[in-house]
């Protein structure tokens, strides 16, 4: 459950490397193994307490989770390197899975990647790292906002500075005319990776 599983590609986001209706088998303990958040969360023990629980209750639970951050067991067993298929949780909603290309790693220049112009950036000179500070003095109210926001920040009243306690990346889709990725959300916390590909069941005409 916590280590392998099986998902269904939906989308052309990913054309050509992936179709809509291939499956993907996931390492999901490369980054360490995730901890659920709460019940709704656990593999397959999750999908039976959504059918014995109203939906208030569900939602209650879920929104008081969104905010939190992942935690995980064991350890980095492989890193993610630039080129790596990786499935993690939507960063606008944090329920749905994307499968995207990892194109940015922590640390790295990031004007190569994405337009300068672009809010969801402007703050960073560099991909965000685990530990990296970014000074308020520095920031705008529009920036300081998006940083208060996102999951991989946390603010320093100590210091008046925000500093990421996630690595990010930066994860685009193969079929960038047709892809929602970092260039709408923004970059991705480390956190949120599911697992990474490590095999394709391509779809075969007449049988998905």
């Amino acid at each position: 459950m916590f280590l392998i599983d099986v998902c269904r590609i939906s989308g052309d986001s990913m054309c050509p490397t992936l179709k809509d209706g291939d499956y993907v088998v996931l390492c999901k303990y490369y980054a360490g193994i995730r901890l659920p958040r709460n019940m709704f969360e656990v593999p397959w023990i999750g999908t039976l307490a959504y059918y014995f629980n109203v939906s208030e209750k569900i939602d209650s639970v879920l929104h008081k989770s969104k905010r939190e951050n992942f935690k995980r067991i064991g350890g980095d067993v492989f890193s993610v390197r630039a080129g790596d298929l990786v499935a993690f949780n939507d960063p606008l909603s944090v329920n749905g899975c994307v499968v995207k290309r990892c194109v940015g790693l922590p640390g790295e220049p990031i004007n190569q990647y994405i337009d300068k112009n672009s809010l969801m950036f402007t703050p960073f000179s560099v991909i965000p790292y685990k530990g990296m500070r970014i000074s308020c003095r520095t920031l705008g109210e529009k920036e300081k906002t998006l940083l208060r926001k996102h999951r991989a920040f946390e603010f320093d009243k100590k210091d008046s500075s925000f500093v990421a306690v996630n690595d990010c990346y930066i994860m685009l889709g193969d079929n960038r005319r047709y892809s929602l990725d970092s260039r709408s959300w923004g970059v991705v916390s480390k956190d949120l990776f599911l697992g990474k590909v490590i095999y394709v069941f391509p779809t075969f005409n007449g049988f998905k």
